[in-house]
Parts: structure tokens; C-alpha cells; sequence
């Protein structure tokens, strides 16, 4: 294949450019980000902007009394009864809605990140949770902005992360539904509107020094992210992936001893808690017979030759039971059923044919029985995402890597020549997920 060099280095410039933006962007978004625990809200961390209101924000005051319009056929005030119509909107509107024209102003959300861990050869993924606002989203006004400013705003940032630790140890305590309930959400909506209302949106001193203390008290009890627990126990079903080398070598039942040499196989398998169901198929095997006269193959009239190279293949179904299911290893004994095929290149011509010769194949039903020994190198406990972390996002799964040796013996029925028994070893790499229960 030819390759034009200038094409291929725009290519790699643009992949690694891109690369570079993406780690970039991470960086900007990490550097634009002010957590709760990294201290009390500051200027440097907002936009400063002039809103030319004056030197307060004094701007919705709170009528002492509400009079109510005298709507008299015989008197009517019309101003007077816009007047009050209107400081009677104001008033509802401090109640009930947002302050339309901040001192300062930034969106307190709630982030997730991934904290890798390991414990022997355990690996896990601790997802843990923080308060934050964003610097590029935050402003504050430079008429009116004063140190009563900050500290209003900081105990609705204090007021955000209350209500997320209490959200982390309902999560980790087991009540997700209450912990994820629109109930829930709304107390956290009402104790900000209650805090707004009953300090006027910050021009109450006094309150907001009570909301200071009752909010240090109760951070003060509850833990920034409650103690992760490693839960291992996962669900009853699971499914594997196997690969591997093997060797078998007969030692009785067959004229000669039909030897084979190391071949390649792979597996699928289904475990139900302890039973665990394999299925392999194996081949790519070559061997040869060690003496003469191994077997006639009456139906191409062609006499197995020592010099000849045989091949075979192999399908089994072995059904075993964990005994011993430990961090490290596992113990299996298993019993198993399938079929294999032995075959050698004759010296019959066929052109119809790839290779050009015929093959001369013998074909059995095997039984087998043995142990299977795995040590598990690592194991990961895996969240179903890690590269979109979101708070729903909370089902994680538990895997398994490891070495698997197999030792076991077999007998194969041919059709043709009888039974032969055999020994098999074989070693291979096996990978093992189960979901983990759902909390």
C-alpha cells in the first residue's frame, strides 16, 4: 500500500492538536471551577461589573403596613390606589420570587468525580461528589458589593452543601428514593427561600449571623462524603471470557499413542452463583502417531503414516462448583461432555480441493473430569461510566482477571478404533464480570 507522507502528517498534526485541545479544555474547566472546601466565596473569584444602582441595594423595601384600596363608588383614588397595588406587588414578589437585581451572582451546582483506588489486587472506582460554582458565571456589583454581601451569599453556598452531604449519607445509607425525591429537592429550595426571605435578600445583619451559626453546626455533623464501603457481592449472574494454550497427550486406547502437540483455545462461559457453565473449542493442534499401522481408513483405502502430521480440534460444555472462591484464588472441580475430531492429510489427489489432498479423519464423543485452578491477578469494581459522571449514573459492576490452569483426564469414544484415554493441561487468561446489586 503506498502512503502519501504529507497526507499522513496533516493527519497525526490534526490527531495530536486534538489531543491537546481536549486536555487543554479539561484543564480550563478544572481552573474555572471554585469547590466549597477550598474556602469562603472571594471577589477574585467573580466578574467585577457595575450596575450603577447606587451605594445600596436597598431596592425592594418591605412596607410596614398594607393598606387596602377603598374601592367606594363615592371615593376613588386612583393613584393613590396604584400606589398601593404596586408596593403591594413588591412585596409579594420578595416573597415568592428571586431578587431581580443581585448584589452578587453565581449558580452553586453539585459535581461528581472518579478518585482510582487499589487495596491488593483489588482495583476500584470511588465516585465522590462536591459543591462548586464556576468563575466565568459569577459576578458581583462594585457600587454595592460590601462584606455583608459576601457573607449572605456564603451561607447559601454553605446551605447547598448541607443539603449534599445529607443527599451523600441518605445515597450511602441505602434510601436512594428519598435521597433522589422531588420531596427531598424541595427542602433544600425551601431552606434557601426561607433564608432569603426572612434576611430580606441580605439587608438583615442579624439574620444572617443566626443562619451562619445554625449552617457551621450542621456541617460541623454530617461528613463531607460519607466513608466508601468496597461491596464486592454481586449479583448471581455473570458472564466469562477465556483464552489460552493446552496440551494433551494420550496414554491409552489407541494403537501407537496418538500424540499431540501444544494448541490454541478459546471459551465463553455462564456462572449462576457457584455453578459455573463453560463452553471451549480448541484446535490448531499438531501431533503425529509413533509407530505403524495406527489405523486403515477403510473408506479412502489409506493407511496413517508416521511421518504424517495430524491436526485435531475440540468442543466441550464443562459444568462446574466453586469450592473455594477467595480474593485470590479459586477452586473448580468440573465434569464435561464434547466431541473431537483427529485428522491427517493422505496422499489422495482431489483438484476439486484447496490443499489438493484428502483428509483422513477419526471422530469421537469425549467425556472428561478434572480441576481448574484460577488466580485472580486483579479486580476491578467499575462504574457503568467514567467518562460522563452524572448523579444518576451510580450502578457499577465487579470484575475478575486471572491466570486459569486446567488439569483434567478424558476419555474419547472413536467410532472406528475404540476408546482412548488422554491427559489434558492447558492455561489461559479468563476475564469474569458480574453486575453488583443495585442499591
Amino acid at each position: 500500500m503506498n502512503i502519501n507522507f504529507p497526507v499522513a502528517g496533516v493527519f497525526l498534526t490534526l490527531f495530536f492538536s486534538f489531543g491537546g485541545v481536549c486536555a487543554s479544555g479539561q484543564e480550563m474547566r478544572q481552573s474555572d471551577t471554585v469547590r466549597w472546601e477550598q474556602g469562603g466565596l472571594r471577589l477574585s473569584d467573580m466578574r467585577p461589573v457595575s450596575v450603577e444602582k447606587g451605594a445600596t441595594y436597598r431596592l425592594y423595601p418591605v412596607p410596614d403596613t398594607i393598606s387596602v384600596p377603598d374601592y367606594s363608588p363615592d371615593k376613588t383614588d386612583t393613584a393613590n390606589t396604584q400606589r398601593v397595588v404596586g408596593n403591594y406587588s413588591d412585596y409579594i414578589r420578595l416573597l415568592t420570587e428571586e431578587e431581580l437585581d443581585p448584589v452578587i451572582e453565581f449558580f452553586p451546582s453539585v459535581g461528581y468525580e472518579l478518585i482510582f483506588r487499589k487495596e491488593g489486587n483489588l482495583k476500584y472506582t470511588e465516585k465522590v461528589s462536591y459543591t462548586y460554582f464556576l468563575k466565568s458565571q459569577a459576578k458581583y456589583d462594585i457600587n454595592r458589593c460590601d462584606n455583608w454581601s459576601l457573607r449572605y451569599n456564603q451561607v447559601q453556598f454553605d446551605i447547598y452543601e448541607a443539603y449534599r452531604r445529607q443527599k451523600e449519607a441518605l445515597m450511602s445509607s441505602g434510601q436512594v428514593r428519598l435521597a433522589k425525591s422531588l420531596y427531598f429537592r424541595d427542602q433544600k429550595e425551601a431552606a434557601l427561600r426561607t433564608f432569603r426571605m426572612e434576611s430580606g435578600y441580605g439587608r438583615d445583619t442579624a439574620v444572617i449571623k443566626q443562619y451562619e451559626l445554625r449552617y457551621a453546626a450542621m456541617l460541623d455533623t454530617l461528613s463531607p462524603n460519607p466513608e466508601y464501603v468496597v461491596r464486592t457481592d454481586h449479583d448471581n449472574h455473570g458472564l466469562s471470557f477465556s483464552a489460552g494454550v493446552f496440551y494433551e497427550h494420550f496414554i491409552d486406547g489407541v494403537p501407537g499413542e496418538l500424540i499431540t502437540t501444544p494448541g490454541f483455545f478459546v471459551g465463553l462461559g455462564y456462572s449462576y452463583r457457584k455453578i459455573c457453565l463453560q463452553l471451549e473449542m480448541g484446535g490448531l493442534d499438531v501431533g503425529h502417531v509413533s509407530q505403524r499401522n495406527f489405523w486403515h481408513d477403510p473408506e479412502l483405502d489409506y493407511d496413517w503414516r508416521m511421518d504424517g502430521r495430524t491436526r485435531s480440534g475440540r468442543v466441550s460444555a464443562n459444568l462446574g462448583y466453586k469450592v473455594i472462591d477467595r480474593p485470590y484464588l479459586t477452586l473448580t472441580p468440573f465434569v464435561g461432555v464434547g466431541s473431537m475430531s483427529v485428522s491427517q492429510k493422505t496422499n489422495k489427489y482431489d483438484p476439486v480441493l484447496k490443499d489438493g489432498y484428502q483428509y483422513s479423519d477419526l471422530n469421537g464423543f469425549r467425556t472428561q473430569a478434572g480441576l481448574k485452578v484460577d488466580w485472580k491477578v486483579v479486580r476491578n469494581l467499575r462504574p457503568s461510566s467514567t467518562r460522563h459522571i452524572s448523579e444518576s449514573d451510580r450502578d457499577i459492576s465487579y470484575e475478575e482477571q486471572k491466570v486459569s490452569l486446567r488439569l483434567y483426564g478424558a476419555r474419547t469414544q472413536f467410532a472406528d478404533i475404540g476408546p482412548a484415554y488422554s491427559v489434558f493441561i492447558g492455561v489461559a487468561y479468563q476475564f469474569d464480570r458480574w453486575n453488583i446489586f443495585k442499591l
